[in-house]
């Protein structure tokens, strides 16, 4: 509660009571002292009145729109419940910086009477993703004759969370060329051309191209050419959607990007006949799974509606002491008791007798390298992930599929250029940054050693660079 202060006219009135004081006193007139007490006696009963009048107000904050979106427009109704009496009430919403007003006013006045409601309605546009808050409103109540004024800043906070546009995952339908896609069979080692494998006698319904008419007028006999098709490897998709890709932190987000980077392989590699299946995983188990097959709308949809915001304030730092303290770097590897926990109490959970011999196959990417290994047949595996939560489990789960013979792309989101877009950067976060990389580093080189692809992704890197980066590698 604010305290009540003196407007422009109160100090005015007052100042003209005091000079009415000095007149009496200055020339003993007994009028001049009684009309600034009149004044006097004014002001005190206006004050009394005005503090009856300003009473309690209540807040609250409403957005109309269920999913928010950045550049698209968004709804704010902020009701006011004022309990007092009669004032002039001055009200102003107080919305983020990353926001911008478009249609309507943050801020009204009203003069009010007994227990009215009043109604704030705006539109307004975020401009970068993630999670932000509205803090704050602030009032100001005047009484009629504007000689008393409080103001006061009443906390109304309202988390809202930011997706990225939905346009950007539509562009991602076409982001490939013819060049891309001529490149992408001697990348993962498949072949569009049939192999020769014999001879037989011609029968009704084969293709005249196919008739070996060399063979046919030596032997008198029409003879039809057989091929074997080599085999397209199966492409999987996998992605990390631990809270370490789903940060909301920075205008960046990993998740989002490899959502994109995702519908782009996708695109590409059934454009050229082969089936791709999906998997999304998170800490410990599979999220999403769907099958290697040509539809791409399907994989499209599921792609489309994966969450890329952590809604847990945990996770989230809110303030510069918040993210200095939890800085966005920090390595979100289980501890082993949860892990050891985890492998003795998984097969309950799952309602299967199966045992896991080791805590780290408690991970998701180990249980998804599994589902994939089922088979018994090659795989052309590409995981979209950052390196960051169950880092040790990556080692042992590639291993497991390396020994399986996949042939495995591995494209890691470098977590410095999505989060290092803050102006504060503390010496602290610049060692745990170095330190960071150093163990990522260490990790690609077991893995390169295992003839795994390893490309580094930032922001501006889409699924065309990839290709280009391999090809040049090839």
């Amino acid at each position: 509660m604010g305290r009540i202060q003196w407007t422009v006219y109160t100090r005015i009135v007052f100042f003209f009571a005091m000079l009415l004081f000095l007149e009496g006193y200055l020339f003993s007139n007994l009028t001049a002292p009684l009309a600034g007490s009149c004044l006097l006696m004014f002001l005190y009963f206006c004050r009394l009145r005005f503090e009856k009048s300003i009473g309690s107000l209540q807040i609250q904050r409403t957005i109309l729109e269920n999913i928010l979106y950045v550049d698209t427009p968004f709804h704010v109704k902020t009701t006011i419940f004022h309990t007092g009496g009669a004032a002039r009430i001055k009200v102003k919403d107080i919305i983020p910086k990353t926001a911008m007003l478009l249609q309507g006013e943050n801020t009204n006045v009203w003069k009010t009477q007994t227990q009215d409601e009043l109604l704030l309605s705006y539109q307004a546009v975020f401009t970068s993703r993630g999670t932000h808050t509205f803090e704050s409103t602030q009032i100001e109540i005047t009484d009629f004759c504007h000689l008393f004024t409080q103001k006061q800043t009443i906390s109304v906070r309202t988390a809202v969370h930011i997706h990225s546009n939905p346009k950007e995952l539509k562009k991602a339908k076409t982001a490939y060329t013819q060049e891309d896609v001529l490149a992408m069979p001697s990348l993962i080692g498949s072949e569009l051309t049939r192999e020769f494998e014999g001879i037989r006698a011609y029968l009704p319904g084969d293709l005249i191209r196919d008739i070996d008419w060399k063979a046919s007028s030596r032997l008198q006999t029409l003879l039809t050419k057989t091929f074997q098709k080599k085999e397209l490897l199966e492409s999987m998709i996998l992605l990390d959607c631990t809270r370490s890709m789903r940060r909301t932190s920075g205008k960046h987000a990993k998740i989002e990007h490899a959502i994109v980077v995702g519908i782009q392989l996708t695109h590409l590699l059934q454009s050229m006949h082969h089936q791709v299946g999906f998997i999304a995983y998170d800490e410990h188990k599979i999220i999403s799974h769907i099958t290697s097959s040509f539809d791409y709308q399907r994989i499209y949809r599921e792609l489309a509606t994966l969450p890329t915001i952590i809604l847990t304030d945990s996770y989230t730092p809110n303030n510069k002491r918040d993210s200095q303290e939890s800085p966005a770097l920090t390595l979100e590897d289980d501890t082993s008791d949860q892990q050891q926990f985890l492998s003795l109490i998984a097969p309950f959970i799952s309602g299967t007798s199966v045992h896991i011999m080791h805590p780290l196959q408690t991970s998701g990417i180990y249980q998804a390298i599994k589902t994939i290994t089922y088979t018994n047949k090659q795989k052309h595996i590409i995981i979209l992930t950052d390196l960051e939560t169950n880092r040790d489990s990556y080692d042992d789960a590639l291993r497991f599929a390396h020994a399986a013979y996949h042939k495995i792309w591995l494209l890691t989101f470098s977590t410095p250029y999505y989060h290092l877009d803050s102006k504060d950067i503390s010496t602290d976060l610049i060692e745990k940054i170095y330190t960071f990389e150093i163990s990522q580093e260490q990790l690609r080189k077991k893995l390169i050693k295992k003839n795994i692809e390893i490309v580094e992704i930032t922001p501006q890197i889409q699924a065309p660079h990839i290709m280009e980066y391999l090809r040049r590698k090839k």
